[in-house]
């Protein structure tokens, strides 16, 4: 399971990038002599000897010994697993065999074997297991033909063979089972993957481990690390069998990636890792070069402690006996560019700007991107705790006539940044889950103005020009509102009875605008505290509604706003009447950088305009912007009666619905 990294072992970290620094773009040393022929499993006896290849600092490939102790048939998700021990002046360096050294290969007299992909944990580390290169192998079925060839040769040992082994996903699960085997048999685990995070802060940090914990691959190591910036040059990467590489979700500004080993590669394709990352199957992550920083020893399990280099290519397997890819071609990214202002800064109109790409993967993608943005808004405000944001976004995707765009207002008594990305992570969700057709997303641009200042204001009272108002008429609604701390500030509003509109008797609402909250948008599990449970509906919230993809994002785009004053009723019962409904927009005002809202309110495509009258259930509505986010409700009693059926309808009250102070 992941470990936590203590605030030392962050210092160890920080010492080590120096040692990277030295020699970075030192080239691969040269690897494993291979003469192109395999060993299948049925030619492994006890006591044959072989050596494996790994790095465990910078780029330099080394050797160590491995002892067969003997074979373990259908112990492994994929088949059969090779028992072995491994000794020699490396293993005596690192303690044994390590996370990160997940795809060394093994090799008999020039004959690759497979790869080194289990360990023990809290054990004797220098014993693992094995995965056969045949299993690995099938993975090139899905890409091109595999290799094949593999000749015989049998030993024998003294060491005794455990009669049974048992794989238990993660360090906990196994010493849970080791109490509770039989005699003779051995709890193993898969080696855990280290995930290097670089450019991250604590909070960010401690997201990644809780999400890596609910991932179905693993177990994961989250290790604290460097990160490059994007556009940063790339130096040439060459892939060698015993070569350290990374499969990166995240790059530039911040970056994610698992560390393994390469254990076959013809110059085109490559294996590595000897068990899954994530177990996906067909999937394209980008796959990097990596250089170690040194070896870190642990009671629990020794790991390998690196930064990923240059793009070498694209990972296209993610299956149970490890993973495949090719090398040259990279996969699509999403590009993400976030701007921050803090407006508590002496300089309050500094740009900060933060770019990053996650590959564009629809199942990690909302979290990669949600973690990434959640970074660079701490890191542009240099804080974690309450405020007003106000943030703007816009989604970029093949196959929209135009981009989406959404600007809201936050207000969070404990951590705006959250808070501030939740509609964010709502848009990303609908073009990457609607049911409708594929929309790969390309480019995600956030602009945001943060402050600690409340900017907020509660309702007090309205008061209508009229109760009593016909049929296609409107009127006037003064909002009298308090500000946090300031003064009390009038708007008015008007709202239009549509024509055909039946008679009676309604209660008006005037409110704030509602968006959705955190917890409906962004992914629970993300967020989640270990140990608690989250709901499906939580897991998979609802999308917003629509017949098709463009109906689905009007309706996003258009809903009501946090800064908002929203009056509504819901029509009374009778026979509807009227023009069919009419939608139109115009663009909100703007609480930090502010922009004049229209005078009426009915701002957006939700609202009502005259001769509309709502169908489904729907109320009438009509908005207006404000420079606040908007708390609290009150109501009013409104007689709707008949037109005049000589004289022309007029609207009801006076005043031209500008606001007042």
């Amino acid at each position: 399971m992941p470990v936590r990294v203590k605030p030392r072992f962050m210092c160890l970290v920080m010492a080590a990038v120096v040692w990277l620094l030295r020699g970075w773009g030192a080239a691969a040393e040269p690897g494993p002599v291979w003469d192109g022929r395999l060993l299948p499993v049925e030619a492994v006896a006890p006591g044959m000897r072989g050596t494996a290849y790994t790095v465990v600092q910078g780029t330099k490939i080394e050797p160590f010994d491995v002892l067969f102790l003997g074979v373990l048939p259908g112990a492994g998700p994929a088949g059969d697993l090779l028992l072995v021990e491994t000794s020699g002046p490396l293993i005596e360096k690192t303690g044994g065999i390590v996370s990160g050294m997940s795809g060394s290969p093994v090799y008999v007299d020039g004959q690759l074997v497979g790869a080194i992909a289990y360990g023990f944990s809290y054990a004797d580390h220098r014993v693992g297991l094995v995965t056969p290169i045949g299993d690995m192998l099938e993975l090139l079925d899905r890409m091109a033909p595999p290799e094949t060839g593999a000749p015989d040769e049998t030993a024998s040992t003294s060491r005794s063979v455990p009669r049974q082994v048992v794989l238990a996903p993660g360090e906990l699960q196994a010493a849970q089972l080791a109490a509770r085997v039989p005699e003779g048999t051995e709890v193993l685990v898969p080696l855990a993957t280290p995930l290097l995070a670089g450019g991250f802060g604590p909070r960010a940090l401690s997201l990644i481990e809780r999400w890596a914990s609910r991932l179905p691959g693993g177990p994961f190591l989250t290790v604290p690390t460097g990160s490059r910036p994007a556009g940063a040059g790339q130096e040439p990467v060459t892939f060698q069998p015993g070569s350290a590489f990374g499969v990166q979700l995240l790059g530039g500004d911040v970056d994610l990636s698992a560390l393994g080993t390469v254990t076959w590669t013809d110059g085109q394709r490559f294996l590595g890792f000897g068990h899954s990352f994530l177990n996906r199957g067909n999937v394209a992550f980008a796959a990097t070069g990596a250089s170690i920083l040194r070896t870190v020893t642990s009671v629990e399990m020794p790991f390998k402690l690196g930064l990923v280099t240059g793009l070498a290519g694209t990972l296209a397997q993610d299956r149970a006996a490890g993973v495949g890819g090719r090398l040259g071609q990279l996969p699509e990214r999403v590009w993400v560019e976030v701007d921050v202002v803090d407006l508590d800064h002496p300089m309050e109109e500094t740009i900060r700007r933060f770019t990053f790409w996650a590959v564009n993967d629809p199942w990690l993608l909302p979290d990669l991107i949600t973690v990434g943005v959640l970074q660079a808004l701490d890191r542009g405000i240099d804080r974690i705790g309450p405020g007003t944001a106000r943030i703007r976004f816009q989604l970029e995707a093949d196959d929209l006539e135009a981009p989406l765009v959404r600007d809201n207002m936050v207000f969070s008594e404990s951590d705006v940044s959250a808070l501030a990305l939740t509609e964010l992570l709502e848009g990303v969700e609908i073009l990457t889950t609607n049911p409708f057709r594929e929309a790969p997303l390309r480019r995600v641009e956030v602009a945001a103005r943060i402050t600690t200042e409340p900017q907020t204001a509660q309702i007090v009272a309205v008061r209508p020009t009229a109760t009593t108002v016909a049929a296609g008429d409107s009127l006037l609604i003064e909002v009298e509102l308090q500000t946090y701390r300031g003064p009390r500030e009038k708007r008015a509003i008007r709202l239009t009875i549509p024509p055909g509109t039946p008679e009676g008797r309604v209660s008006v609402t005037v409110r704030g605008g509602y968006s959705t909250s955190p917890s409906n948008v962004v992914h629970a599990e993300l967020f989640a505290e270990d140990g608690v449970e989250t709901s499906e509906e939580e897991i998979f919230p609802a999308l917003p509604e629509g017949g098709s993809l463009e109906e689905q994002l009007e309706t996003f785009r258009t809903r009501e706003r946090n800064y908002e004053l929203v009056a509504e009723f819901y029509p009374p019962f009778g026979p509807l009447k009227g023009p069919e409904r009419d939608t139109g927009a115009e663009g909100p005002t703007r609480s930090v950088g502010r922009k004049e809202s229209a005078a009426d309110g009915t701002t957006d495509g939700a609202s009502s305009q005259p001769g509309s009258l709502p169908s489904d259930g729907k109320p009438v509505q009509a908005r207006l912007a404000t420079d606040w986010v908007i708390r609290g409700s009150d109501q009013f009693e409104l007689e709707i009666v008949a037109p005049e059926p000589s004289q022309k309808a007029e609207p009801a009250g006076t005043g031209d619905g500008t606001a007042q102070s």
